[in-house]
């Protein structure tokens, strides 16, 4: 995957030190996965159950207070757009991290490696944005006045100007994480291991979202506020779990790495091995980590960074238009909650609570989504010559049906039925889409070529670039930078399945039935016509991603 010898020993992501026969346990890999976990606690049920809480919220209160009513549904849309927006950063942080070097003036940065201060530094991202996700939701701190007189006030809400530019900070450093941690697969883990690492990570994922959804009707009391609390507490414990097992790995070679970087070095008579061992400041690292690597990168190698040679990696670009259209076709579950109230508990033969019927329906569709990761993993591994593709296929045929059945579902029951094998067939899809980016992606150096030495760098210069930069001009893409490509073409598909499902549902499904929702305001019903067509579209996409892979020429995937 990313070259072996692009950095000589430096950094504890090598290829060349860590990723051979030798195995990782199931528990190490588990624990350097487990970002997956916040990233699937998150991203399911922020977008399944409390943004589409949040737009309904925002469409009561536009109708009651200002002069004219926001679409919950676009709302939603908008949401999901800036979401596939903040992913197109992923390309440039993978670029970013294949050809970054520690600068040997800061000893802890040998420590991190290439792939440690990314992630680290967008969990910073994704707390301060949840922070302020729950200060701008929290109701306590807006009030608007109602009425002519100034005695009368009513409480409506949080500011959603600031709630939006929080929740953008907060998708960037999700991003930034998942540009980088889904690279520690070809990075660290052995290929006799690779199915089952990406079985691992889909079922972190699936697992996360789970208790996700478990938690916030059990534990949390369905309090939107807590949701937010529990997603910072998550996202700092598996931060750390992922940094304990990746400075592990390489059992302590950073210190040598660091040790043979720093002998030769002259820096002067100012410095010691207390500068050199010192912490690096926030300013410097973002130095180091963002602003110097970009300018040492052309405009053509930034925009080159966004898309795929398909001369060199055809295979992996189909693969990921496969995840492009998945993505479409998955996105329409972000109206699940508004089909629930508009089509089932209007219907009166279903529980008067959508939320807590969104609530059974996901954990159990996660519950058997978990089943199906870890052995449709092992599978591809030891059966049918590792072949991915027979298993993509038959999950791509099962999601679509599902898709076109819930429509004709009358009843929680018949409802639980289908989301039981949309979620069975959606463990196993996520498993086999991320093993065959791993199997797809070609950009591994020739292990025997020695690298060639490095200039012995003037005390001046030293000083005067503080970050080195080294790049392969055989191999520019690494895995990081690809993967990043192949996440974008993931959340572009997120985006424009829920913003093109929002329009369906506008045209195909727009009532005018004037009904008022619980808390009193008037809100939109959507026909159970527009789902039909809006569902019917999503097993389009389906079967579009599993034609996708006829197209792969890989032999043996």
């Amino acid at each position: 995957m990313v070259e072996s010898t692009l950095y000589g020993s430096i950094g504890n992501n090598h290829h060349q030190a860590t990723r051979g026969d030798e195995s990782m346990s199931v528990a190490s890999i588990v624990a350097m996965l487990s970002t997956n976990f916040s990233y699937g606690c998150i991203m399911s049920t922020l977008f399944l159950l409390i943004l589409p809480l949040e737009c309904k919220r925002i469409e009561t209160e536009s109708s009651n207070y200002d002069n004219m009513a926001i679409s919950k549904s676009v709302i939603l849309g908008i949401f999901a757009t800036i979401a596939g927006a903040a992913q197109l950063i992923s390309p440039v942080v993978g670029m970013l991290s294949d050809s970054y070097k520690p600068d040997p003036m800061y000893k802890v940065l040998f420590k991190l490696g290439r792939r440690l201060p990314y992630l680290l530094f967008g969990t910073t991202f994704v707390v301060i944005g949840l922070v302020g996700q729950i200060w701008a939701s929290s109701p306590i701190h807006f009030i608007a006045w109602v009425g002519k007189d100034d005695n009368e006030t009513k409480i409506v809400g949080g500011s959603w100007l600031s709630y939006t530019g929080f929740f953008t900070l907060h998708m960037i450093g999700l991003n930034l994480i998942f540009s980088v941690a889904i690279a520690l697969i070809p990075d660290l883990v052995p290929t006799h291991q690779t199915g089952l690492a990406n079985g691992v990570m889909s079922l972190m994922g699936v697992t996360g979202s789970l208790f996700g959804f478990w938690a916030f009707h059990f534990i949390l009391g369905e309090n939107i506020l807590s949701m937010y609390q529990m997603y910072v507490v998550i996202s700092l414990g598996t931060a750390v779990a992922t940094y304990v097992v990746v400075c592990d790995r390489d059992g302590g070679k950073h210190e040598k790495d660091y040790a043979a970087e720093t002998a030769s070095l002259t820096l002067g008579d100012n410095y010691n091995d207390t500068n050199l061992s010192k912490l690096i400041s926030p300013n410097d690292l973002v130095y180091a980590l963002f602003y110097e690597p970009l300018l040492s990168k052309s405009v053509s190698d930034i925009r080159n960074a966004y898309w795929i040679d398909t001369d060199k990696h055809y295979d992996f670009f189909m693969v990921t238009i496969s995840r492009f259209f998945y993505y479409m076709g998955i996105s329409s579950q972000t109206f699940f909650l508004y089909f629930i109230h508009d089509v089932l508990v209007t219907s009166k033969t279903a529980y008067q609570d959508p939320k807590a019927d969104l609530v059974y329906i996901a954990v159990v569709s996660q519950a058997f989504g978990a089943l199906t990761c870890i052995p449709v993993g092992i599978l591809s591994d030891q059966c049918f010559n590792s072949r991915r593709k027979p298993f993509v296929y038959i999950s791509c045929l099962l999601l679509a049906i599902g898709f076109l059945n819930i429509t004709n579902c009358s009843n929680m029951t018949q409802m639980t039925g289908v989301c039981i094998l949309l979620g069975a067939a959606n463990g196993a899809y996520l498993t086999m889409d991320t093993s065959l980016a791993v199997d797809t992606l070609e950009v591994d150096e020739d292990d025997t070529a020695e690298p060639e030495p490095e200039p012995e760098p003037e005390p001046e210069s030293m000083m005067k670039s503080k970050y080195k930069q080294t790049e392969s001009p055989q191999h520019p893409e690494g895995a990081a930078q690809m993967l990043g490509i192949w996440g974008v073409f993931g959340f572009l598909g997120s985006s424009l399945g829920s913003f093109s499902g929002a329009t369906v549902l506008l045209t195909a499904g727009n009532s005018d039935d004037g009904s008022s929702s619980d808390d009193g305001g008037a809100m939109k019903y959507y026909t159970l016509h527009g789902y039909m067509t809006l569902f019917s579209l999503s097993a389009f996409y389906f079967a579009c991603s599993a034609i996708s892979l006829t197209f792969v020429t890989k032999k043996g995937v």
